[in-house]
């Protein structure tokens, strides 16, 4: 007998209303993936974090940081092109 997907497991909870995906571990990367993907320090990863600079969440003792969060800091230190 086959068991059911994960997926429609969750869209057939006891409130009728479904619960929403779990994260991935794709979404998330730690403070070393994101400290490699950037060429920095890991602490420097870290300082952004504690300025408010990058967007995280701490889980257990880890800090993880999802990708979007990074994109959009990304996206807020782009430099625009030089205008002649």
């Amino acid at each position: 007998m086959a068991r059911p997907s994960m997926t429609a497991q969750a869209d057939n909870d006891s409130t009728g209303r479904g619960n929403p995906p779990a994260p991935t571990d794709q979404e998330f990367l730690t403070v070393g993936d994101v400290a490699e993907r950037l060429r920095v320090h890991p602490q420097t990863v870290r300082a952004w974090i504690a300025r408010g600079d990058l967007g995280a969440v701490r889980i257990g003792r880890t800090l993880r940081v999802r990708q979007t969060e990074l994109q959009e800091m990304l996206d807020r230190a782009r430099i625009p092109p030089l205008t002649h």
